[in-house]
């Protein structure tokens, strides 16, 4: 493994001519494609950041009101981002002071994917997307924050592992966290944001009654 190391070094020096170049590849390989925005003069600027492949898709947003799950404004804007590269996408025609409650939810897809197929956690991956984000527009000390309502349901059961259907409606949930009341149960995700939707998540844990698991299951939130 110690000459497979260095012979990859050795090459990437090659190629890019310096140790530091060498660092700045390997960081861009461990660093997947990334969406956010920034605040400037009271508008809303989207940012792309690509990988090592040249990007082009959809930026979708939406803007969410935290207290109500409901979407206040939404928009696309066609994206193209060359490898190990950056790129301001658009100005979004939004007034920034106006958003007091709201957060900002950003999908960059490719042409053709489905967003209704995106999951309602952020962060997330799935087949199409390229990277997904949710940012705050203001602090959360700012911030009105409705009441959650999470729903669960058995999708499917065996000895050995379990999927659930979480279901959230009324608001949007900060650091959505399960758990099994007296187990140590591991979760396919865990520990994320979800805007109103639902999600599957599979949990490996040896149990023999589904109603039981039913009744240990918790679904925390902020």
């Amino acid at each position: 493994m110690e000459d497979a190391a260095v012979l990859c070094e050795e090459f990437l020096r090659r190629y890019t001519g310096t140790r530091k170049g060498v660092i700045r590849v390997a960081t861009s390989l461990a660093h997947p494609p990334q969406v956010s925005c920034e605040e400037a003069a009271g508008l809303l600027y989207l940012h792309l950041t690509s990988d090592v492949r040249r990007l082009s898709g959809l930026l979708h947003y939406d803007v969410v009101d935290v207290a109500t799950g409901s979407v206040v404004s939404s928009g696309d804007f066609d994206a193209v981002v060359e490898p190990g590269s950056s790129a301001v996408v658009n100005c979004a025609p939004l007034d920034f002071t106006m958003l007091r409650n709201c957060v900002l939810l950003l999908a960059f897809c490719e042409h053709g994917a489905t967003l209704k197929a995106v999951p309602p956690i952020f962060p997330c991956a799935c087949e199409g997307v390229y990277a997904t984000n949710l940012q705050l527009l203001h602090d959360p000390k700012y911030l009105t924050f409705g009441r959650p309502t999470f729903t669960t349901q058995i999708k499917s059961f065996t000895t050995s592992s379990v999927e659930v259907e979480v279901t959230l409606t009324g608001a949007v949930a900060l650091f959505v966290w399960l758990s099994l009341e007296g187990n140590h149960a591991h979760f396919s995700d865990n520990g994320f944001t979800m805007v109103p939707g639902s999600i599957v998540l599979c949990c490996q844990l040896e149990t023999h009654n589904a109603e039981e698991f039913q009744r240990a299951l918790r679904v925390w939130s902020l």
